[in-house]
């Protein structure tokens, strides 16, 4: 077992003891561990900001959804566009959406919401980024070329995702994941 110094404790493997006393809080483990040291001690913290983050995160992405699937419809569909349109377009895109879910997104198939509660219950709280944009280009674009979709399940798995992914990232425990993945999805 190595020890290294670590502010004012030492680090055991994955221990910080300060003087004797183990204060170690094993769910920040992350890479980012190193770069903010002293913030280990302050978890509750740490999880409230990160709560605040994931829902400016959530909230620019259900933006940027809306805005990229508005602009999207309007190159699809321009103001004198010939009526064969009304009729190829939903199907090329429903056609080419549904191959790439099949192939290389098949966790973003669904509306979203039962594929985030299997998150929640059955993977811990595991949504992969590639999910999160898969499900949301896939839905943009599905959405935009004329099949009538809600943003709502994207807006529950997308969040989910989010949470997950920076839960993930920052090395917080299985169940910190499974909460934030929770917080993310509302």
């Amino acid at each position: 077992m190595t020890t290294t110094p670590c502010g004012s404790g030492q680090v055991k493997g994955d221990e910080v003891t300060e003087k004797g006393n183990n204060i170690t809080p094993k769910w920040w483990k992350g890479p980012l561990a190193q770069s903010f040291p002293r913030l280990r001690d302050r978890e509750e913290q740490v999880f409230l900001v990160l709560t605040l983050v994931i829902g400016v995160l959530t909230g620019l992405a259900v933006v940027a959804f809306i805005l990229v699937t508005e602009h999207l419809g309007m190159r699809l569909y321009p103001i004198s566009s010939a009526p064969w349109r009304r009729v190829l377009i939903p199907v090329l895109g429903s056609l080419g959406m549904g191959y790439l879910l099949y192939r290389y997104f098949p966790d973003a198939r669904g509306s979203g919401v039962p594929q985030t509660k299997a998150a929640l219950f059955a993977r811990g709280g595991r949504i992969t980024l590639s999910t999160v944009l898969g499900k949301f280009f896939c839905t943009a674009v599905t959405l935009a070329s004329g099949v009538p979709l809600g943003r709502e399940g994207l807006s529950v798995q997308v969040g989910g995702g989010i949470a997950s992914v920076l839960g993930r990232y920052l090395g917080l425990s299985p169940e910190r994941v499974n909460i934030t993945t929770g917080k993310g999805a509302t």
